[in-house]
């Protein structure tokens, strides 16, 4: 197992969802975790977990499309938690009616859309400055970057979404070009289909035709994720930079006409 004692991160979005369970996975591996989110109170609920559970953890209210409350997370994170090694740039606006309303391109609204950049590539853009900055400052360290498949495959839905995926995977590259003399990796993680709260909302069928297309016999879950970004964020991993890691079963490493080819078999 990767080991991080002594390391400092601060994690976006870890009210729920994958960044909470990437924030509870660093901090078993021993960081010292900042648990950011604009819900403050169900940061602080997670924070109070994994206190309870021996380890070391706060937490801050945070919206990432506002700079004046990035760089204050930051330097939140400095003062309480003694410094900062790794930062999980997570949060992105997924709200249940964002992406009901998140459809085709002839279906967009153009002030959800700029709403929707404004989060996930803006406020992303704001999480990686202020944190590769404070890196640079403290000799190194690395910022891993939540993307999706989506960003990688053209789709009927989700179009505004995957534009702000696409979006990040190049400010991961920028990032890790511009400070890599610094000591500052940058890399990033993009989940297939995986169970969290949200996606257990999609009816059975759904997901059971999504699994179809993975090349492992079952969906992926929170922990998958977070252990791979728990691998990102050590010292073994040290000499990974610039690269995205697909997390997603095999999802993407097949020919097309896998499933069909499957079903043919089977009859």
């Amino acid at each position: 197992m990767a080991q991080l004692q002594g390391k400092v991160a601060v994690v976006t979005g870890a009210a729920s969802g994958l960044g909470r369970a990437t924030a509870e996975e660093l901090s078993r591996r021993g960081a010292a975790v900042m648990l950011a989110d604009l819900n403050a109170d169900g940061a602080e609920a997670a924070a109070a977990k994994i206190r309870e559970d021996g380890a070391r953890a706060a937490a801050v209210r945070v919206d990432i499309a506002d700079e004046g409350s990035v760089k204050a997370m930051i330097e939140a994170t400095v003062a309480e938690l003694g410094g900062l090694d790794i930062v999980h740039a997570n949060a992105a606006l997924t709200s249940p009616d964002v992406i009901a309303a998140d459809r085709g391109i002839a279906e967009i609204d153009a002030a959800l859309f700029a709403r929707v950049l404004q989060v996930n590539v803006i406020g992303t853009a704001l999480t990686a400055k202020y944190g590769a900055e404070q890196l640079a400052r403290g000799g190194g360290g690395v910022v891993v970057f939540t993307t999706s498949q989506d960003s990688r495959l053209g789709d009927v839905v989700r179009t505004m979404y995957s534009a702000s995926k696409a979006a990040i995977e190049s400010l991961m590259r920028d990032v890790a070009t511009q400070y890599g003399l610094a000591g500052v990796r940058a890399v990033s993680v993009s989940p297939g289909m995986i169970l969290t709260e949200g996606a257990r909302s999609v009816s059975a069928d759904a997901r059971e035709n999504l699994k179809r297309h993975n090349l492992l016999p079952r969906f992926g879950m929170p922990e998958d994720i977070a252990n791979t970004v728990a691998f990102l964020a050590s010292d073994d991993a040290a000499y990974i930079t610039g690269i995205s890691v697909a997390v997603d079963g095999g999802r993407l490493q097949h020919q097309p006409n896998l499933v069909d080819d499957r079903a043919t078999a089977r009859g």
